[in-house]
């Protein structure tokens, strides 16, 4: 398991609740999201990271590869213009911790106050909010 299998079950995930997901590729500019949606006609982007555990509630983890702030730094500036952009670290268990707010430069450390199921993540985390500007 790693972050290209989290990656292939998200967005199958994704597709069978009938979204458009499309996956960026290498080569594009620096600090693009893995994954681009669009839900209700809102565009939406998703940087994925993986965790190959079972997170425990109440703790911090360290990312091994953390958001770099080319990354960081994109997703501020799609926001600001109305796109809903959203950093999705999964774990081996499926579970995710997703944040929609994000600080000038590197994230390296995950708390895990929002863990929630993946199918949850979708229809709560995703659907619910993609008309909220």
């Amino acid at each position: 398991m790693n972050e290209g299998w989290f990656k292939k079950k998200m967005c199958k995930a994704l597709r069978e609740r009938g979204l458009i997901v499309d996956q960026t590729h290498t080569g594009m500019k620096r600090g693009v999201p893995d994954l681009l949606l669009c839900i209700d006609g809102r565009c939406v982007w998703i940087e994925l990271k993986f965790l190959k555990l079972t997170p425990k509630p109440d703790r911090t983890y360290t990312l091994g590869h953390p958001m770099t702030a080319p990354q960081s730094k994109w997703l501020r500036d799609w926001q600001k213009h109305g796109a809903l952009c959203h950093l999705v670290v999964g774990f081996e268990d499926l579970s995710v911790v997703y944040i929609d707010e994000f600080e000038p430069g590197p994230l390296k450390k995950i708390p895990t106050d929002r863990i929630v199921s993946l199918d949850d993540y979708i229809s709560e985390g995703l659907c619910n909010t993609s008309a909220q500007k």
